[in-house]
């Protein structure tokens, strides 16, 4: 609800094409509808929140593996560079989710699971330290 109207909001992930769960709930004579709607927003809130840190906990797990990855000897003896190396540590890119090098700083990115936010959730290696 918005400024007391009911809002239309479509729970189908635009990037996956995934649907959140629906909270729902009959309302029956007698119920305040303001009441059960705030009460639906709240678990949808909450489901948002839990979608989010899930994938935060997995880019941070991520993130973790790549830098402990970059961390490890190179196989010289098999012609590996630091080239070589990046390449295969860093698949994403601003627009593509995983994780790149923006500058001196290394990001982890995947979209909002919530489809909502189109910052998506995004780490850095600085979060880390």
């Amino acid at each position: 609800m918005q400024g007391g109207e009911l809002e239309e909001f479509d729970k189908k992930h635009v990037v996956c094409g995934e649907w959140l769960s629906v909270p729902w709930k009959e309302v029956t004579n007698g119920e305040n509808v303001e009441d059960v709607a705030a009460e639906l927003q709240r678990e949808l809130d909450a489901e948002i929140k839990k979608l989010r840190s899930e994938a935060r906990r997995g880019l941070i797990r991520m993130m973790r593996e790549a830098l402990a990855r970059l961390d490890e000897p190179l196989d010289v003896a098999a012609g590996e560079t630091v080239e070589d190396r990046e390449r295969e540590v860093f698949g994403g890119s601003e627009v593509t989710p995983g994780i790149y090098r923006d500058g001196d700083r290394i990001v982890a990115w995947d979209y909002d699971p919530a489809g909502r936010d189109v910052e998506g959730v995004a780490i850095s290696d600085l979060d880390l330290a």
